[in-house]
């Protein structure tokens, strides 16, 4: 008789072959037909940071590294960009006064050694090394290239900076007098450095140099290099303007360019305006903030009052690099909020900012909004954000340079604000202000958000329908009126019907 236990063990291989047979036969379809990989789970994380400052290497006041270390350890940032103008320096590092030196050598000599001991002693934040592009032809240009040493950016500053009068170099060539250089040098990065290298236009309205046809050169001979503009440009309490925006003009309608509107350039603050156009192109062109630091009684140290709140994959210079040209990230003002979670989804599809929502024609999209904003601000203030408007605009073709609008659109008439949020209107829970806003799916579009601490109808900051006014309807600026009108700018999330 057989004994219970081999009786088990002989039912058991008797169960495993039956299992081998049945795998071997089913061994084609099952390679046919592979089951369901899951999607990846994002991960990262979300970070504050500041791509635009000076010191003594240029026309700031405070020392290099003096500088960095305030941005992160006082204000919090994760990432601060050092960005002293091209030219020659008369200062080094700590403030010294030296012989005048070719910036390209301060770079290399007095820029990189501070910045590449930083990195050693705090590993956790991340300093980059750039420098403030004069481009001939224009205006500024924030500029950063992801290398391992500075030879690279010391390069770029000797060949293409207008500023720059060294030509002791046998070895490059200088290509920095006319607008023309200004398009060879943004070819130069996009050729040389398409993925770890940056240009954004500094304060884009404030002298009236840039204008929506550089816009489209610029994006179009370096798209992976030129992807966006200081929306929010830096010296937020300088007098007597809000961020040095006091061009004055006579020539009708040329005033109101060169102005702030709730601090943000003019470009960005016009409901329709120059970057709906862009967008309304479907181009990937983005807004950010930034101190233009250079020294505390002028402007704000790094992450004080603008910030950019963006999510990376990584916490390196070249995630810093690739998280801006991600788009997925919000420009703020006075800490208004230091949170948001912004998304467009449609059945199992979603997207963020920065990211596009493919979805069939007549498909229900849903925009979900939340918010947080802290219990103090960097003022002392107590930030609370009045409303949040969601602003829709469609998007069609892109311009080329055959086309008349290449040079002359400047708006998108279709834009408009698509949904308001009011926060008294809205409950908070864990701090958090959340709102849906559903729309059909008919054209291609974009949708970005804008909120304020303003209500509508404020005396000289907004008009009836919540759009910021002219910052010098309150007189000459201060660092106090720049702490009562705060605002912040999400990039967009577009929408294509397919």
């Amino acid at each position: 008789m057989t004994s219970p236990r081999r009786r088990h063990a002989l039912l058991v291989l008797v169960a495993t072959a039956m299992l081998c047979i049945a795998l071997v036969l089913a061994a084609p379809a099952l390679a046919g037909k592979p089951g369901p990989t899951p999607p990846p789970t994002p991960t990262g994380q979300w970070v504050w940071g500041d791509t635009h400052n000076h010191s003594t290497l240029s026309d700031g006041d405070i020392p290099l590294e003096t500088m960095l270390l305030t941005g992160v350890n006082t204000w919090g940032c994760t990432w601060v960009t050092t960005t002293d103008h091209g030219g020659k320096s008369i200062y080094d590092q700590w403030g010294n006064s030296i012989n005048p030196t070719p910036r390209w050598i301060t770079l290399m000599a007095n820029s990189w050694p501070v910045v590449s001991d930083l990195r050693q002693r705090y590993p956790n934040k991340v300093f980059m090394l750039g420098f403030e592009w004069g481009i001939p032809g224009i205006d500024e240009a924030k500029v950063a290239i992801n290398s391992g040493d500075p030879t690279a950016i010391s390069n770029f500053e000797y060949m293409f900076d207008f500023q720059d009068n060294d030509n002791s170099r046998a070895d490059l060539p200088k290509v920095s007098k006319t607008y023309d250089d200004g398009v060879t040098g943004i070819s130069w990065l996009a050729s040389n450095y398409p993925t770890t290298s940056y240009a954004i236009p500094s304060h884009p309205s404030r002298d009236l140099l840039w204008h929506a046809v550089d816009f489209r050169r610029y994006n179009d001979a370096a798209p992976t290099v030129f992807f966006g503009m200081a929306g929010i440009p830096g010296s937020q309490k300088e007098l007597p303007a809000r961020g040095g925006y006091d061009t004055k003009w006579n020539t009708a309608g040329e005033t109101i360019l060169g102005r702030t509107y709730g601090g943000a350039d003019y470009n960005i603050a016009k409901l329709g305006g120059v970057w709906d156009s862009l967008l309304g192109e479907g181009r990937k062109f983005w807004t950010y903030s930034d101190s233009d630091f250079h020294n505390p009684e002028e402007e704000f140290y790094p992450g004080e009052y603008s910030r950019d709140l963006m999510w990376v994959t990584e916490k390196s210079t070249q995630g810093i690099v690739n998280g801006l040209r991600s788009g997925n990230s919000v420009s703020v003002e006075g800490q208004l909020i230091d949170a948001l979670d912004y998304k467009a989804a449609a059945g199992t599809k979603s997207a963020t900012m920065g990211g596009t929502l493919n979805v069939a024609k007549g498909a229900t999209v849903t925009v979900t909004v939340k918010w947080h904003s802290p219990a103090l601000n960097n003022h002392g203030d107590v930030p609370k954000v009045n409303h949040v408007d969601l602003i829709s605009g469609n998007v069609t073709s892109k311009l080329t340079p055959s086309d008349i609008g290449y040079i002359t659109q400047t708006t998108n008439p279709s834009t408009k604000v698509a949904a308001r949020f009011t926060t008294a209107k809205m409950s908070a829970s864990g701090g958090w202000y959340s709102a849906t806003y559903s729309i059909k799916a008919t054209v291609d579009g974009y949708y970005r958000l804008r909120g304020t601490n303003q209500g509508l109808s404020v005396q000289n900051q907004t008009d009836a329908n919540g759009n910021p006014l002219t910052d010098d309807l309150e007189g000459e600026n201060d660092s106090v009126k720049c702490w009562n009108d705060i605002w912040f700018y999400s990039n967009p999330i577009f929408i294509d019907v397919q």
